[in-house]
C-alpha cells in the first residue's frame, strides 16, 4: 500500500518489488591508462553479470521503514589467459548473492510533502552468497586437461564478509503520471 499513490510507505504498509541488473565489462585499465590493444589482440577478459533482486519493505511508521533485499546472480567470464592461453573459454557462477537488511527514514513528513521526499538509510550486508564458487577451466591441468577451480573474484556471487550499507533515495513527482526517482 502506497500513500498518495507514490513511493513513500505508510505505517503498516508493505511494498514488494523486484529489479534486474545487467553489466558487461571488457575494457582493461592499468591505473588510468586503457590497454586498448587487448581488444585488438582478442586477449580481453569479458564479464557478463545478471542480477535479480527481490526487495521487501515494511512501514514501521509513516517515516521509518525496514527493508530486506535478496539478490540472485548469474555470471559468466570469458578469457584466454585463464584457460592455458591457447583457447578462449568461459567460466560461470550463479546463485544467491549477499543479502541486505536495513532501516530507512524519510527526512520530510510524507503527509505534508506528498510530491517529493528524501530518505536516508543504514543497513547490514550479510555474507549469504557463495564466495568459493567453482567452474571448469580448460587446458590448465598438468597434462593440459580441464580442472575445476575457484572462479575469479569478479564473478563470485558473494564476498564472504559483513558490511555496512549507507543509502539515500529520493523522488520528485513531475506531473500527474510521471515521477523522478533516484537511489
Amino acid at each position: 500500500m502506497l500513500s498518495s499513490g507514490l513511493i513513500d510507505l505508510p505505517q503498516g504498509g508493505w511494498q514488494i518489488g523486484t529489479n534486474y541488473r545487467y553489466f558487461k565489462s571488457f575494457r582493461h585499465f592499468r591505473g588510468d591508462h586503457e590497454e586498448a590493444h587487448r581488444l585488438e589482440e582478442g586477449t580481453e577478459v569479458i564479464n557478463w553479470s545478471h542480477g535479480w533482486d527481490l526487495n521487501v519493505s515494511y512501514g514501521i511508521s509513516n517515516r521509518l521503514f525496514a527493508n530486506f533485499s535478496l539478490p540472485f546472480v548469474y555470471n559468466e567470464r570469458s578469457s584466454l589467459y585463464e584457460h592455458g592461453r591457447t583457447e578462449r573459454h568461459s567460466t560461470y557462477s550463479s546463485g544467491l548473492g549477499d543479502a541486505r537488511i536495513g532501516l530507512g527514514y524519510w527526512i520530510f513528513n510524507p503527509e505534508k510533502r506528498a510530491g517529493s521526499n528524501l530518505s536516508v538509510g543504514l543497513g547490514l550486508k550479510m555474507p549469504t552468497g557463495n564466495y568459493g564458487a567453482t567452474s571448469t577451466f580448460y587446458n590448465v591441468g598438468p597434462n593440459g586437461e580441464a580442472e575445476v577451480r575457484p572462479v575469479d573474484q569478479s564473478i563470485q556471487p558473494g564476498d564472504g564478509g559483513w558490511g555496512i550499507v549507507l543509502d539515500v533515495q529520493l523522488f520528485q513527482q513531475l506531473g500527474q503520471h510521471f515521477s523522478l526517482y533516484g537511489n
